[in-house]
């Protein structure tokens, strides 16, 4: 299994009103029991739907007005926790490599946040996530860019090769060409594309092109040392 360092996948955060949710969800039992002992429910439908309305409303203005924060972060609940699930995906998909390989997670440089680095005998990767619907759609049985966004994002990994790329002939004197991938999660097998000339593949793929190589075999003394050099600069 590959040797990782640094920090893999996103905090998960829990929902911050519950008792919101326990309230509402008594108003609705209420309804309920009121509607089964009336002789006609279906004349007091609109009364009951009426009445539980405005107390619902009360509720969810109050508790609005009390913390406007907790209530940003219960609409972005649902997102965050869809992030971190990619970001565990990538991670697991990477650790199936052998330990010839350093996964570094989490690593922050440039533009690119949270993304991975991975050194092996058969080259230098560079590892971001690509989100499916948002920023990757399907094309038959390819995978094309969603977003113009991903321009940037092209860009941003690009430079994070090019500065790789730097460190390893400043300090080594052998010149590499780091190789940017990204991966995206949520597809069906086999899947893969091109973003502006930085290959897209579907996770199954991703540590199988990595294993391949992409350039002569590098030393186990550069993998180790390079990947040495890296842990330094990230703090690990």
């Amino acid at each position: 299994m590959a040797r990782a360092r640094g920090k893999s996948g996103g905090a998960q955060r829990g929902h911050p009103f519950r008792k919101t949710g326990l309230m509402l969800g008594l108003v609705g039992t209420l309804c309920l029991l009121i509607l089964g002992a009336s002789d006609n429910w279906r004349m007091d439908l609109p009364y009951v739907l009426s009445a539980a309305a405005m107390v619902a409303g009360f509720i969810l203005v109050s508790s609005l007005a009390a913390t406007p924060l907790a209530w940003k972060k219960m609409l972005r609940s649902k997102r965050t926790i869809f992030l971190a699930g990619q970001d565990e995906a990538l991670a697991r998909a990477l650790m199936s490599l052998d330990d010839r390989h350093h996964v570094f997670h989490g690593m922050r440089m440039e533009s690119v946040a949270d993304g991975h680095v991975v050194i092996g005998p058969g080259g230098v990767y560079v590892v971001q996530k690509a989100l499916l619907g948002e920023e990757v759609r399907i094309q038959g049985r390819r995978l094309a860019s969603a977003d113009a966004a991903m321009d940037a994002r092209v860009q941003g990994i690009l430079r994070v090769c090019r500065f790789l790329g730097l460190v390893a002939e400043k300090k080594f004197g052998l010149k590499i060409a780091p190789v940017p991938l990204f991966g995206v999660a949520g597809t069906g097998p086999g899947l893969r594309g091109l973003c502006g000339g930085v290959e897209m593949l579907s996770l199954d793929l991703l540590p199988g092109r990595i294993r391949a190589g992409s350039m002569d075999t590098l030393s186990g003394e550069f993998v180790e040392g390079f990947s040495g050099c890296l842990a330094r600069y990230c703090g690990d």
